[in-house]
């Protein structure tokens, strides 16, 4: 995370919050520089970074101008199910509060969209609200779904 920043002596324009609690480290770049010079696999390791980095910010483009707002919130419920899911008698539950205004923020939506597509994968039944967790009643049903928006 903001290696492009250190390595083009950049400042950041970008605030962040993280999903979990998290450790980060700052590295001053002479010793950045200092072992990217000596060691050339840690540069090809940088710029493979980059360039992941950067082919995953214009696929997020692509699926934004491509796909509507229910697809995106579907997609971004199966993302997190995927990392933080617990299968539950066949459902999965997502172990992580997301907010519907986490939703809008992450995926640059109003929020009463989010509200209104929320409420209307509850009543397909797509998912529920399990003490305060969102639960995917059907993992292949969410995927098919995700299929036509």
């Amino acid at each position: 995370f903001g290696e492009a920043l250190l390595i083009f002596d950049e400042p950041s324009a970008v605030v962040f919050r993280t999903v979990e609690d998290t450790d980060l480290i700052c590295i001053e770049w002479p010793r950045l520089q200092r072992a990217m010079s000596e060691d050339p696999e840690l540069s090809q390791m940088l710029f493979a970074c980059l360039a992941s980095k950067f082919l995953s910010s214009m696929d997020e483009w692509r699926q934004t101008a491509s796909h509507d707002a229910t697809w995106r919130i579907c997609n971004l419920l199966l993302i997190f199910a995927d990392k933080y899911g617990e299968d539950r008698d066949g459902r999965v539950l997502i172990r992580r509060r997301i907010s519907q205004q986490t939703v809008s923020n992450m995926l640059s939506l109003n929020r009463i969209t989010v509200v209104r597509i929320v409420k209307r994968l509850k009543e397909e039944e797509l998912i529920e609200m399990v003490n305060g967790f969102y639960c995917i009643r059907d993992m292949e049903r969410m995927r098919r779904a995700l299929g036509r928006c």
